[in-house]
């Protein structure tokens, strides 16, 4: 096992600006709890009024509670005017007494900070976590329609649809979660968190469902510092990553996972600081948002229209050691005049944790647990080995045969062997425990900032700009470099060293050179500028431009193999390595400066960079009985731009590539309400349908047209129906066209020549004209109110997708045994008059192996969800959440000659269902949050890892007399182990973390 001086190698603290912001905000948060009331803004509370308001449905009550609050209130007429509100009668301020009237129903109220208006919007849906505030440029402004006195909103546009509108409750589910939910569930990143939605499965470590994640250390498959979302199963290639409505750029390296390496973004480069909600949309949204997004969206919104300071210190860690977490953020709003911004720092470091800081990973033989042995037979001391045709000299095994191989005696310095001091260890291998130094959870630096500014020009036009910029350093650690006997690296006769004065090959783990750290720093820019233009009646428009660009480079260290030959050659003691000694009996024993010189850094560089230009306009074009269609309509341009270099070329990763595409869109939406309350037909309070079609010209793919069909109904208040279809396509990333073309020449069987081998010319790499995968997706769904139970609700969604036309690589093998099925990838010679009479094919002359669009996904299944909100007169609010996701199956076929076979639940596939209950509670100053997450067993590689439950809990405290919130508690409060899986580290780490208890602490400070 390692020794104490490794284990804290890597444990340093944060980099000294990071460590300066952090005490700072820290200091500010005491400073500002030590100083005195400050002052509230304005119109928040008011002063104490009579009131007198009867129960009765919210259009007419909430009209009688603005004239006697003189208050103005805004709401949306749909669907807020027909919920029952509380009747109040006393004497109350109008922000006590509005609370008052709505406690207990399915409403909220949101405070404009600016004029002390009200906005009142239905906070409870069962596909809603928790309600969002409506943004200020969404809220209703000078020249409103009014309604006794009441301004009218017109409503605000959710993820799925460009359409603004005033119900949540869209023709698509989407899940949306502000940030305190986030705040309250103690999660400190966007990947965490994510991770838990039981709709997203990214714990597949490969193939088609592959998602990146630098938790995952299996393999050496993760991607250093970066990770992805992938909904429904399909990978994260499949779900679009939107930030503030608006598209973002995959990765500049693809993922390690997936072959052709799939593109995805990476959720790493936006810090949970810098958010203000996520928005989810399980549904498929190519005729809304055009490529990757089948499997679904997810909408990241940054925080702003803030009109006050905020500052947040925030630390958390491990119950056992390892992985302790700080962060800070600061918040700052302003109006002035014309003019208002929000700006947001952001900072958070993370320590590693070490596989020997848990029981079930501290070793990599997992025999005791029922498993296998992991162990490497490359580690400490050395293993020495004769070359081929010779043995040891002077060297027997202990049944007196001659030996070939042999361990180096411990509890020696390597400076004075002979050769019988290896008789002990003639004929033994080393058992070299892979766990020892592994980084399971890696260390990590980030840093944000982002600012949004709004400008007035006129009432008609307002410019506005949102500008970010985030830092990432992130070194995951590994086990020391090392030299098998593969290489054919030798310790020549002539070295100083050698007792056997013969040439030895070797196995060798490098210790003296401490753990590998594989760097990855990813810097991301994003400037977008804009405007938005009031034309009139109902008809808005906006357009804007944009860049956003990343740029990554990692880090891999090798061991430079020529290095090393000339070093082992070196005849002087003083000049040559010493590869004999026992490190762990006798530490180090060759000049640091001396032996680093065998490390060779692999550097790859890769910058991503989007720009894009949109136009959108919006409003109604015809007043039906129910009420006017609504229409937007619009265009885009995206370019992308990916250049990729590396040192260490090899036949996948060329020394340079460039790739480069533009694409042009035009879509169109529109929303028709068929029946409305107007026309009281029995069984349908309303009847709206979705129309929405988007055609897309894509740079060397091709041009595709998607449309997509919804349909809303509501038969009665309390029941909302819902059903959607669309069509949708993924445009091969840029990372799949990399691949530089190669030639050889390998033996393959021919079934058409009675198995016969020969070699063939087989050619590899990319395919220029790779097409766009394609899909279709279905959605139903049902939302029921329960009538005589205020603040109950079911919701219920099933979807089916089919994707076809998948981008992949097949074997030589493969693409021989699918001749028949794909066309133009087996090229023959024409067959002899031997061959005819023998009834046999001509023989092949070359195979066409590059990247192939071929294969079948269709999944299916169905998302329950269930809420409950009860306020209660002595105990306090209770909100009850529960969100689960059923996999009925998960069909797939990637080659020709593939079943379409259901994975579900198989090794590297979507698990059979995950689920998540939430219990939130809230008197006074005080606050609770019991999150339950809930993630089915499945079979890997033929052994069950078992199912898995956790708990945390999580409270709060706000004083409000200094505006002080503090958050605190414990993730896995049972401090469970994740269940047992045949692995290295004896769980699977694509599903699971190791790190069992958790606990996490935060102030936040207004001002």
């Amino acid at each position: 096992m390692r020794t104490e001086p490794f284990a804290l190698r890597r444990s340093a603290p944060p980099g000294r600006l990071g460590l300066v912001f952090a005490m700072a905000c820290g200091v500010l948060l005491l400073l500002f709890a030590a100083a005195g009331t400050p002052t509230r803004a304005a119109g928040s509370d008011g002063p104490v009024r009579g009131f007198d308001v009867p129960a009765g449905e919210a259009g007419q009550t909430l009209k009688q509670f603005a004239q006697q609050a003189k208050r103005e209130i805004m709401f949306p007429a749909e669907p807020v005017g027909a919920i029952r509100t509380n009747a109040i009668k006393g004497d109350f301020t109008p922000l006590e007494a509005i609370h008052r009237m709505l406690a207990g129903t399915e409403l909220g109220v949101v405070v404009d900070e600016k004029s002390g208006a009200f906005a009142i919007n239905r906070v409870y849906d069962p596909n809603v976590a928790r309600a969002a505030p409506i943004e200020t440029s969404d809220r209703p402004k000078k020249g409103l329609r009014t309604e006794g006195g009441v301004a009218v909103l017109d409503g605000v546009e959710v993820t799925g649809s460009r359409l603004k509108q005033t119900d949540i409750e869209g023709f698509s589910p989407v899940l949306s979660f502000d940030q305190e939910f986030i705040s309250r569930t103690g999660f400190a990143t966007t990947e965490e968190f994510l991770r838990t939605l039981p709709q997203n499965f990214a714990g597949a470590l490969s193939g088609r469902p592959g998602v990146p994640n630098d938790e995952n250390p299996l393999g050496f498959t993760r991607n250093s510092g970066q990770s992805g979302v992938g909904l429904r199963g399909l990978g994260s290639n499949n779900t679009l990553v939107l930030i503030n409505g608006r598209r973002a750029p995959l990765s500049g390296r693809g993922s390690n996972t997936t072959t052709p390496p799939q593109g995805f973004f990476d959720i790493n480069t936006i810090p949970m600081g810098l958010i203000e909600r996520i928005e989810v949309l399980t549904d498929g949204a190519s005729a809304i948002y055009g490529t990757d997004a089948i499997g679904g969206v997810v909408n990241i919104i940054l925080k702003k229209d803030y009109n006050e300071t905020e500052a947040r210190f925030r630390m958390g860690g491990t119950w056992h050691g390892g992985a302790f977490e700080r962060g800070a953020t600061l918040t700052h709003g302003f109006s002035a005049g014309k003019l208002r911004g929000t700006v947001v720092l952001d900072y958070f470091s993370r320590n590693e944790l070490y596989a020997t800081q848990r029981a079930f990973s501290k070793t990599s033989d997992q025999r005791a647990r029922g498993g296998d042995d992991f162990r490497s037979t490359i580690g400490q001391p050395i293993t020495v080995t004769s070359i081929a045709g010779q043995t040891l000299t002077g060297l027997t095994n202990p049944n007196g045969t001659a030996a070939t191989q042999a361990v180096a005696p411990l509890g020696q310095d390597g400076r004075s062997l002979t050769v019988a001091a290896f008789a002990p260890g003639a004929g033994q291998r080393v058992f070299y425990d892979g766990s020892d130094l592994f980084s399971l959870i890696t260390p990590t630096e980030r840093s944000g900032l982002t600012m949004n500014f709004e400008y007035e020009l006129n009432p008609r036009i307002t410019f506005f700009s949102d500008l970010s910029y985030t830092y990432i350093d992130t070194t995951s650690l590994a086990n020391p470099l090392s030299t098998g006997t593969a290489t054919g690296i030798r310790i020549p006769a002539t070295n100083p060293y050698n007792p056997f004065k013969q040439p030895l090959l070797f196995n060798l783990s490098h210790e003296e050179l401490g753990p590998r750290e594989l760097v990855a720093q990813t810097h991301s820019v994003r400037a977008l500028f804009g405007a938005r233009v009031n034309l009139g009646k109902s008809w808005t428009a906006e357009g804007s431009v944009l860049f956003y660009g990343q740029r990554l480079q990692t880090l891999n260290p090798i061991v430079d193999a020529a290095r090393l030959t000339a070093l082992l050659n070196e005849t002087d003691p003083a000049r040559t390595l010493n590869l004999f000694g026992d490190f762990y009996g006798k530490g180090p024993v060759n000049d640091p400066a001396l032996y680093r010189q065998i490390i060779s850094n692999n550097v790859e560089r890769s910058k991503s960079d989007l720009y894009s230009a949109d136009f959108l306009a919006r409003g109604d074009v015809w007043d039906l009985p129910a009420g006017p269609i609504r229409v937007a309509v619009g265009g885009e341009w995206t370019q992308q731009d990916r250049i990729r270099t590396t040192n260490a070329p090899s036949i996948v990763s060329p020394p340079r590539s460039r790739e480069t595409r533009d694409s042009y869109a035009a879509y169109v939406e529109a929303g028709v309400p068929l029946l409305g309350k107007k026309q009281n037909v029995l069984l349908a309070r309303s009847l709206e349908l979705q129309l929405a079609g988007r055609y897309e010209n894509i740079d060397r793919a091709g041009d595709t047209t998607n449309p997509k069909y919804g349909l809303r109904w509501k038969p009665f208040d309390s029941l909302l129906l819902r059903g959607s279809y669309g069509t949708g396509y993924r445009a091969p990333a840029l990372t799949e066209l990399e691949r530089p073309e190669s030639d050889s020449n390998p033996q393959v069987t021919d079934p058409k020549r009675k198995s016969e081998r020969y070699a063939v010319l087989v050619t590899t790499g990319s395919n220029p004209n790779l097409e766009p995968e394609t899909s279709k997706t279905y959605n139903l769904g049902a939302i029921l109110n329960i009538p005589f139970a205020k603040g109950l609700s079911f919701g219920v969604d099933y979807y089916r997708k089919e994707q076809r036309n998948l981008s992949t690589s097949l074997t030589n093998q493969q693409l021989i045994d699918a001749e028949d099925f794909i066309t133009g990838r087996v090229t023959r010679a024409e067959p002899t008059a031997a061959d005819v009479a023998a009834g046999l094919a001509g023989r092949i002359t070359k195979l066409d192996a590059r990247y192939v669009n071929f294969g079948l996904v269709v999944t299916e299944g169905y998302d329950v969800s269930a809420n409950y909100n009860l306020t209660t007169q002595n105990w306090g609010r209770f909100t009850f959440m529960a969100s689960t996701t059923t996999l009925m199956s998960y069909k797939i076929a990637l080659t020709p000659t593939d079943p379409l076979t259901d994975r579900k639940g198989s090794y590297g596939f979507p698990l059979d269902f995950k689920g998540n209950g939430y219990v939130f509670w809230n008197r006074g100053p005080y606050g609770v949050t019991v999150s339950a997450y809930f993630i089915d067993s499945f079979n890997r590689q033929g052994r069950d890892v078992g199912s898995f439950t956790t708990f945390d809990l999580n409270l709060s405290y706000e004083w409000k007399r200094h505006r002080l919130r503090f958050n605190g508690g414990f993730g896995n409060l049972f401090d469970r182990e994740p269940p047992f899986a045949n692995t290295q580290f004896g769980y699977d780490s694509g599903f699971h973390n190791a790190k069992q208890r958790t606990y996490n602490l935060s102030a936040t400070r207004t001002f």
